[in-house]
């Protein structure tokens, strides 16, 4: 997903872009599709809840250093498909410097 960096409060041209690669979660069954069978355990349809695995739930991506500004926002640009994306969180590294 391409992501366009903004900074010092001006919004009307990009300072930077760089790409984050997601590689996107999969799943066997659509919505209203997936068979159930809970009555036999033995069953290819039998479904018992479970805990998510942790490799499912986050990815961590070293992403570029974006400089310095007195502020900086990001524009995330996602996949141009009919399939529902989104970006929980991104996180960076902060250090505070006095302005001048």
């Amino acid at each position: 997903m391409p992501v366009q960096v903004y900074k010092n409060y001006d919004k009307s041209s990009q300072t930077t872009t760089f790409d984050v690669n997601v590689t996107g979660r999969t799943s066997d069954s659509v919505w209203d599709t997936a068979k159930w069978n809970d009555a036999d355990p033995d069953s290819d349809y039998y479904a018992a809840w479970d805990a998510i695995s942790r490799d499912l739930v986050a990815d961590v991506v070293r992403l570029p250093t974006l400089g310095t500004a007195l502020s900086i926002s990001l524009k995330v640009n996602g996949p141009s498909t009919n399939n529902h994306w989104e970006v929980n969180a991104m996180a960076f590294t902060y250090n505070p410097r006095r302005l001048r």
